[in-house]
Formats: C-alpha cells, structure tokens, sequence
C-alpha cells in the first residue's frame, strides 16, 4: 500500500481519504462467503486484515 500512497503524493495529489475494507467484490479465495452475494468476505478473519483499500485524492490548484 505504502507504493501506492507515495506514488500519489509524489504525483502532486493530495490524500483526502484513505480506508481499508474486510471484504471484496469478487471471490479470490475458496474460503470466502457471501452473505449478500455482492461482497465476498474471510470468515476466520474478519475484521483482522484488510482486503482492499479505497483512496481519495485530489489535485492541488
């Protein structure tokens, strides 16, 4: 993640927003469940570890 977040800075961009999910859109692991059948989640790990992370940045004038 920490690529990910020095690259944007060091585009210019200001972070806004950073926030990390226990959950994915699609099924990367035999072992996720859905409940919803929309996002697709790691039972025995939930709320330990982060499977996607979402951020927000914007250009500063």
């Amino acid at each position: 993640m920490s690529d990910v977040v020095h690259a944007v800075i060091g585009a210019g961009l200001r972070i806004e927003s950073l926030n990390e999910h226990d959950r994915l859109f699609f099924r990367f692991l035999p072992s996720m469940t859905s409940a919803d059948g929309r996002w697709y989640r790691l039972p025995s790990y939930e709320d330990k570890i982060p499977l996607l992370f979402t951020i927000r940045a914007r250009k500063e004038p």
